[in-house]
């Protein structure tokens, strides 16, 4: 009774005569209604679900809550309007949107996009398309920021669907390679060259240029990050020959119901196609084109860039693994090269 009869006296002894309150100062800032000084302690707003939030009856204008959901965590502000995230500025919807925009641009992250991801923000209709949602995301001319525009980008993954040949073989290819935004229109072509997968790999983010490079090799199939691994001839420290191995081969990094050709695969369709240099690749059904590599070297720059196709199969050779390449009027269908080599993919249908 007597602590709360102190504190009661403080709380009083603290009221000025123009009405501010102070706790724990009397030097009170003129501008101020409420004041509360603490060199060990913060203010601790009202933590809520997102869905609690939404449930507030008739906010005012400058209620400000935290948001305790992980995709949008945060404090919001209502603005009179709707509410907003004070670091960012952003409502939830485009709090969640922004998230997704991230996670796709970064798939190598720990907490990269998932297809739960999408539906928690309202996304509907969504399919077993992974890769291509992250695709379609990053490569839009602008970056979502609405719900409605996410959903169409999906919506457009969907009606397309896995963008597919039927080669002269009777088998049915992706028509671009992995990672690409559009099947090549020359031998040239940048925007066809797709991903540069090191042999083995998921789609976890090294294949894509822009990602920095280690020379730690990984002690696992799925390294905790999205960096090309440089220096050494195979990204992984003990090499596992059984990636890549059909379908439901660890790492496979196609479509779902798609995978990486086979070696003979990959001669019976240039026997087929009749592909015996780079200009007969481009002009097959397949569209093969000049990609070039990506090193393996601790510079990983990109060779024969423009001058040479270079194309990964499952197929395992020794300590190697088996590739196609193809330039002037050269075709090499036997070859072998390190895996920590990046080079083109392109996903057969099951």
């Amino acid at each position: 009774m007597e602590k709360i009869i102190l504190s009661i006296a403080f709380l009083v002894a603290s009221i000025n005569t123009i009405g501010q309150v102070g706790l724990d100062t009397s030097d009170l800032t003129v501008s101020s209604r409420v004041e509360i000084s603490s060199t060990i302690k913060g203010h601790l707003l009202s933590r809520m679900t997102q869905v609690q939030i939404d449930a507030i009856v008739s906010p005012a204008a400058g209620l400000m809550v935290y948001c305790a959901d992980e995709k949008v965590k945060g404090v919001y502000l209502f603005n009179g309007n709707i509410f907003l995230n004070v670091s960012s500025g952003l409502s939830f919807e485009a709090t969640g949107v922004s998230a997704i925009v991230t996670k796709s641009s970064n798939p190598a992250a720990a907490d990269a996009l998932s297809l739960s991801d999408l539906t928690s923000v309202g996304v509907v209709d969504v399919r077993n398309y992974q890769t291509l949602y992250e695709e379609a995301i990053t490569g839009a001319s602008s970056a979502p920021t609405t719900l409605a525009a996410l959903q169409t980008i999906i919506d457009r993954v969907n009606t397309a669907g896995t963008p597919t040949v039927t080669a002269a073989s009777g088998a049915i290819w992706m028509d671009r390679n992995l990672g690409a935004t559009q099947a090549a229109k020359s031998t040239t072509d940048r925007a066809s060259y797709g991903g540069y997968y090191q042999w083995g790999r998921a789609s976890d983010g090294h294949q894509v240029l822009s990602n920095t490079t280690t020379r730690a090799t990984s002690a696992t199939d799925i390294p905790d990050h999205g960096d090309f691994i440089t220096g050494n001839d195979d990204w992984r420290a003990n090499q596992n020959d059984d990636l890549w191995q059909g379908v439901a081969g660890t790492n496979n990094p196609c479509p779902s119901g798609f995978r990486i050709p086979t070696e003979e695969e990959w001669k019976t369709e240039f026997a087929a196609e009749s592909i015996s240099s780079a200009a007969t690749a481009f002009s097959s059904t397949l569209k093969l084109s000049l990609s070039g590599y990506r090193s393996n070297g601790i510079t990983s720059h990109l060779n024969n860039l423009g001058s040479y196709g270079m194309y990964w199969s499952s197929s395992v050779k020794g300590i190697r693994s088996h590739f196609i390449y193809f330039y002037a009027s050269i075709t090499d269908l036997t070859n072998d090269g390190s895996r920590a080599i990046g080079m083109s993919v392109r996903c057969i249908k099951n």
